[in-house]
């Protein structure tokens, strides 16, 4: 016999749309990218991107005020080519 207090479950779906991720360049095509183009292929934030660039997690070349992160050292660190 069926609990007449239960209440009838609801199934919800997520309404959020996935966010297109910037795919990782070929080095030989884009040798270093800006820190907002790594904030969008590693997706997250500008503000954590220029955190481990100077807490050294995170590879940069400066050039003055201009920090470039390595696409080929970011592809190593990550695990997509094989170390140097």
């Amino acid at each position: 016999m069926p609990d007449p207090v239960a209440q009838p479950t609801m199934t919800v779906q997520s309404t959020a749309v996935p966010q297109p991720v910037m795919p990782m360049p070929d080095p030989v095509v884009q040798p270093t990218m800006t820190v907002a183009e790594t904030c969008e292929v590693l997706r997250i934030s500008r503000d954590s991107a220029y955190r481990a660039a100077r807490e050294g997690d995170l590879p940069v070349i400066r050039l003055g005020r201009r920090m470039l992160v390595p696409t080929a050292a970011l592809r190593r660190m990550l695990g997509i080519d094989p170390p140097a």
